[in-house]
């Protein structure tokens, strides 16, 4: 058994009454070099009020980490038609929900998972969105693959300074903490930013913990901005002759990284806005909306749902529906929420 594997709960099929072998053996790269590798099962998923058979992998051989208090993660990711193993593929063809769009508000938590209370975290719509969650319109961007949720990338700038971008496409990944990007254009984000030092030796950038600079990201017709406070990784905190420094989040690949086709954008820039992942048939490969975050947020799990619908995609604009849909809403703590498999708690949702 893997190291990694020792210390989390297991998942044990012969002790489910609805788990069924499939025989089929997977493997996940993963860009920072680990894996995971196991095989296939059908099981049973119960997701909020959202019940269906799914396929869920078990690992058998595994090098990469897990944050404490977590024994799996549930990928998100569509890929159209044809495709029977990813969960949302298996809630489509099974027609469990009224529209096929998942709604994303991630809470930004410093509280440990075991420390929260019920309610505290973000949330996950399944089937609808929650208009409690934003304000304004929705802004919706075809995707453009090849891999699941990547969209092109408009504009990117820091402090109001634009910077020249060509042809860049962006995988939003509420999965991935930071951003990982070519390091030609980390360079230019964190030089722009008041006392950044690059630190070449350790593939990474540090800047001063406490600082005012902002940047932004520009999508179709949508701007989303990042504050300070998500542009740093606190717990790397570190003292030097210049202050308190901490590790960029606009990261770039080391030597031990594959080459990226897609800047990577997690949940530095995820948390500072609403997103909706709509993998209905509007579009072939699905579509990404967002939106700005509303200045009073319900607990997890309270609002109301509305409908996806309406717009082409491509930069449009959706605006709100208030008419009813019956989504379920998926309460997550510090970003993470429980999935039952088979009767029993295991997983991750994000």
């Amino acid at each position: 058994m893997s190291p990694e594997c020792r210390t989390v709960n297991k998942y044990d099929c012969s002790a489910s009454t609805t788990c069924r072998p499939l025989g089929q053996p997977f493997e996940a790269n993963y860009v920072d070099g680990s894996r995971a590798a196991g095989t296939y099962y059908q099981e049973a998923y119960t997701l909020g009020s959202i019940q269906f058979q799914g396929i869920v992998g078990i690992v058998t051989d595994n090098s990469a980490q897990l944050p404490r208090g977590i024994d799996g993660i549930m990928g998100l990711w569509y890929y159209g038609q044809g495709v029977t193993v990813p969960i949302l593929d298996r809630m489509k063809n099974a027609t469990v929900l009224d529209t096929p769009i998942m709604g994303v508000y991630l809470k930004a938590s410093n509280q440990t998972l075991k420390s929260l209370a019920p309610h505290q975290g973000g949330e996950v719509t399944f089937g609808g969105i929650n208009s409690a969650r934003y304000t304004g319109d929705i802004t919706y961007i075809n995707n453009v693959g090849p891999s699941p949720w990547t969209i092109p990338l408009s504009g990117v700038g820091v402090n109001g300074k634009a910077f020249e971008i060509k042809n860049v496409t962006a995988i939003l990944d509420t999965g991935t903490t930071a951003f990982l990007i070519p390091e030609a254009d980390a360079d230019l984000i964190n030089g722009a930013i008041p006392g950044a030092q690059k630190l070449p030796a350790e593939s990474v950038w540090a800047l001063p913990c406490n600082g005012t600079s902002t940047m932004t990201l520009t999508f179709g017709g949508f701007t989303g901005e990042v504050p300070y406070r998500d542009l740093v990784l606190e717990a790397t905190a570190t003292p030097s002759p210049q202050g308190m420094y901490c590790a960029s989040t606009v990261m770039y690949p080391g030597n031990v990284f594959g080459k990226l086709d897609s800047w990577l954008i997690g949940d530095a820039f995820l948390k500072n806005v609403f997103s909706v992942y709509d993998f209905s048939d509007a579009t072939p490969m699905g579509r990404i909306g967002l939106a700005k975050l509303a200045a009073n947020q319900p607990d997890a799990g309270e609002g109301t749902l509305t409908p996806g619908g309406g717009g082409t995609g491509g930069g449009s604009k959706n605006s709100k529906d208030t008419s009813p849909n019956s989504g379920s809403h998926v309460g997550l703590s510090s970003m993470t929420a429980l999935v039952v498999i088979g009767g029993t708690i295991l997983a991750s949702l994000l």
